[in-house]
């Protein structure tokens, strides 16, 4: 992994991933990276890490409960939640393919495991969240 300093226009090599992964979940939760999922050399993954930046270290995390690429992680109010990818299955032909996965899951920092949330989202439906305040007094009327 590599820093950028944009003060100094220059890139640092901090420690490497234990498990060499690409097309992973990231996401930055209680201060410290987490990453999931995701493909190497023998192909999809589970193993999940965590990134100390006071220690420069990585740490293994609880596995994911499935192995998949291209999951969507992301952290709300110290909540962690990770959302879709893809991942291989055995078709009603008995054939192993790619296929999208669109559940939700939850990771319980007490229990130190995943749960999951939502099985199926519908198809191309989509999401988004913004924080803001809004004060109705001083919106114009449409």
């Amino acid at each position: 992994m590599f820093v950028y300093n944009h003060k100094q226009s220059e890139w640092r090599e901090l420690a490497a991933m234990k498990t060499a992964r690409a097309m992973f979940g990231a996401v930055v939760h209680n201060g410290k990276i987490v990453v999931a999922g995701g493909v190497n050399e023998e192909g999809l993954t589970a193993a999940s890490e965590v990134y100390d930046f006071g220690t420069n270290k990585w740490e293994t995390f609880t596995d994911f409960p499935q192995e998949r690429s291209s999951v969507n992680l992301l952290s709300n109010e110290g909540a962690l939640y990770a959302v879709g990818g893809f991942t291989i299955i055995q078709n009603d032909n008995k054939e192993v393919v790619p296929a999208e996965v669109t559940d939700v899951w939850q990771y319980e920092e007490d229990k130190k495991e995943w749960s999951g949330m939502l099985r199926e989202m519908r198809y191309a439906a989509g999401s988004s969240c913004v924080s803001l305040r809004l004060n109705a007094a001083k919106m114009t009327k449409l």
